[in-house]
């Protein structure tokens, strides 16, 4: 569901994971045959890890795949010119990174190649291209050949970064990190931990300590994980929570209870990461209650998630469909489910949320997946959602939030069903009225994480008609770091829109502890910190803020960023210098990032990004013509909106592209007075006001379910507001409405 309104890469020092050999020295008298012999120096955790990555073999990549997909590869690979064919297996660079599937196919062993494919997605999108490009209908030997692949790569990687550090005991502690991500693919939980203690012990930081804690708590090491989590407290260097990594050590010692821990053991192991261990535990597991054995059973028998037998991080949503519709577990484990949970039944949180997940979130999510979903078909799953989400939240604290949740979605999907083409998909006041009493029932300084996800997934579907800031005001005050962006970003969209110091200075003080728990260089923390320039651009509208707007986006705007990021860099880019006076520059930049995004491809973010820049740039230049040849800027943009509103883009931009039209055919100060109610008719009331601030709201939400054994039961709602310092005609503001009560 699309909302109406809504990196700087940080170099990194690599740090060298292990000691600099010590300076070469005369050799010293033999020592008296009657001198003890010295002790041997301890062996560092690097060539602890060193060692045991020089053990691991040198696998045939290509041989994991099934004889269909290697075909298909093969197909593409002979498609390509000889000279690009021999370019892709030499290129150890952005060549072989971007394409790593074939630069392996073609004969290359670069590591970054196999690093991708053990650790990303991309060999699994390129299979899923190549197959659909062959007109093939199955997909079902691309779930055990996506898995292959991903472990063989990982092996080949892992010791390909053994042999790179020659014979020495160096790393970076940054490709520490990388073999540990490996080492997770294939499915080596010691090779996980050496690698995260390598790190941790070497350039020791905060969050290196604790991901050395929980490493070594999934290994049911207690002592040792609580001796990193000493250490991770010694450590100044940033803000990175450690309740993951306590909560594993919490975890650690109910799984260590073994059978006499029955199914909480069962949960506790499956929980970190160890489903394939619950078999052990027969048959304490049946001397509970008859859902949590049930719920136990199903996760050892699923692989403890809802895409078995795929590393998680290579899956794309379509392949765990495939893997969940050819697992030959699934049917015998949703049955036994569904026998233990007649209505009220007692069963533990754990259980409950292992049923829901199982149940009915995975097979919602894994239909939503496939091509083809019918409306009518998601329907009868949310219905069946809404049915159970009520009876698992009854004596349970932890799912209190599960049923709005649920209501939130299905008002959502209503909505969408209801919408005319062109038109945003808006709730109706009633609707409204109600999730907003319901979510404000829920808050509360106790309010538990589900509880809090359902208040900020209402707050955010809200956000464009109504202020539902009250609704943040009654949450607790430190909240999980995921949610606690998305409730900065309410902040920061309520601030700007009604002019509000104090909600923009909460925002600020948020946003800034969130960044504390983004990695440097990701792209998540840049996306936070263009939010923060965006909104002091748009609420102090002074030449000091556009400066900083310009001087932050400027880094993100170039080539090997995504282009989602590269587009709304340069629309702030432009925006700002157009307001700083430096036109010209504003149209080079828009004019180079134009240029760079192509033709616009299938609909989504990326087309609409290119949309709003082109029409920003047609603006500009309109803006420095008079007479005929401005009205001949007119006729460029009118194409502009009618592919906007004909290609289903948002409200916001739709309205964006119709302004400019507008403005450039000189409709006159009467014309544009009618704006304001035609615009918060067209894109809502709150979203009209930061239209009226002078930014384009171009966020993005979307509310979605996922389970797994290691996450349990996540609502999750994802809002990326984008507060675009686009050029705009000026607007008058919407007329004042009463703050709606706390």
């Amino acid at each position: 569901m699309r909302l109406g309104w809504g990196a700087a890469i940080v170099a990194t020092v690599s740090v060298a994971c292990g000691s600099a050999p010590a300076p070469r020295l005369a050799p010293a008298a033999a020592p008296p045959a009657s001198s003890a012999p010295r002790p041997a120096a301890p062996e560092t955790a690097v060539g602890r890890l060193l060692r045991a990555l020089r053990e691991l073999g040198r696998p045939d990549v290509m041989a994991g795949l099934s004889p269909e997909a290697r075909a298909d590869v093969e197909r593409a690979l002979a498609a390509l010119p000889r000279d690009e064919r021999e370019a892709l297996a030499t290129d150890a660079g952005p060549r072989a990174v971007a394409r790593p599937l074939l630069h392996v196919a073609a004969g290359g062993e670069a590591a970054p190649a196999l690093f991708a494919l053990a650790t990303t997605p991309a060999g699994a999108e390129t299979l899923l291209a190549l197959r659909r490009a062959s007109g093939a209908p199955s997909l079902q030997d691309l779930v055990p050949s996506v898995g292959e692949l991903a472990r063989r790569s990982a092996e080949g990687a892992l010791r390909e970064l053994a042999t790179l550090s020659g014979g020495g005991e160096r790393l970076a502690a940054e490709e520490c990190e990388s073999a540990a991500l490996a080492a997770d693919t294939l499915g080596r939980a010691e090779l996980v931990r050496l690698a995260l203690d390598a790190a941790a012990e070497v350039a020791p930081t905060r969050a290196r300590w604790l991901a050395a804690a929980q490493a070594r708590a999934r290994a049911l090491d207690l002592e040792a994980a609580e001796a990193a989590l000493r250490e991770a407290a010694r450590q100044p260097d940033d803000t990175s929570p450690s309740r993951p990594a306590e909560r594993a050590l919490e975890l650690a010692r109910a799984a260590r209870r073994g059978a006499a821990g029955g199914a909480s053991a069962a949960f506790a192991l499956a929980a970190l990461g160890r489903a394939a261990d619950i078999a052990a535990l027969e048959p304490a597991l049946g001397a509970g209650p008859p859902l949590d054995a049930a719920a136990a059973r199903a996760l050892g028998a699923l692989d403890g998630g809802t895409c078995p037998g795929l590393p998680r991080r290579v899956a794309t949503p379509r392949l765990c469909a495939e893997a969940w519709e050819g697992s030959p577990a699934r049917g015998p484990a949703i049955e036994a489910l569904e026998r233990a949970w007649p209505p009220r039944a007692p069963g533990s949180a754990s259980a409950r949320e292992a049923y829901v997940g199982l149940v009915h979130v995975a097979p919602w999510v894994h239909a939503t997946a496939r091509p083809g979903a019918t409306g009518e078909g998601v329907l009868a799953r949310l219905t069946a959602l809404e049915r159970a989400g009520a009876q698992a939240a009854e004596g349970a604290p932890e799912l209190a939030g599960l049923p709005l949740f649920v209501e939130a979605l299905r008002a959502g999907f209503d909505a969408a069903r209801a919408t005319v083409p062109g038109r945003r998909a808006a709730l109706d006041p009633a609707r409204r009225r109600s999730l907003s009493e319901r979510a404000r029932a829920l808050a509360g300084p106790g309010a538990a994480p589900s509880a809090v996800a359902a208040v900020l997934g209402v707050a955010s579907m809200l956000t464009a008609d109504e202020d539902a800031s009250p609704l943040l005001e009654g949450l607790p005050e430190t909240l999980e770091p995921r949610l606690s962006l998305v409730r900065a970003a309410l902040r920061a969209g309520y601030g700007v829109a009604r002019a509000r110091a104090p909600l923009v200075d909460a925002a600020r003080d948020e946003l800034g502890r969130a960044l504390g728990t983004l990695p440097d260089g990701g792209l998540e923390r840049a996306a936070a910190v263009l939010l923060l320039a965006e909104m002091d651009a748009a609420h102090r509208a002074d030449p000091r803020s556009w400066e900083l707007l310009e001087r932050v986006a400027t880094p993100l705007d170039r080539e090997g960023l995504p282009l989602a990021v590269r587009l709304r860099a340069a629309i702030d880019r432009a925006g700002a210098l157009h307001r700083l006076g430096r036109g010209a520059e504003a149209e080079q930049v828009l004019a180079a990032a134009v240029a760079a995004a192509g033709a616009p491809d299938r609909p989504g973010l990326e087309r609409d990004l290119q949309l709003v820049a082109r029409g920003a740039l047609v603006a500009l230049r309109g803006l420095a013509a008079t007479g005929a040849e401005r009205l001949e800027y007119r006729e460029l943009m009118a194409p502009l909106a009618a592919e906007a509103r004909a290609g289903g883009a948002p409200a916001s931009v739709v309205s964006f592209l119709e302004l400019w039209l507008e403005e450039l055919g000189g409709a006159g100060r009467g014309a544009r007075r009618r704006v304001p109610a035609e615009l918060a008719d067209r894109v809502g009331a709150e979203a009209a006001r930061v239209f009226a601030a002078g930014a384009l709201p171009a966020g993005t939400l979307a509310l979605s379910l996922a389970y797994s054994a290691e996450t349990g039961l996540e609502l999750v709602a994802r809002l990326e507001p984008r507060l675009l310092a686009v050029p705009l005609p000026a607007i008058p503001p919407p007329a004042p409405s009463p703050r709606p009560p706390s």
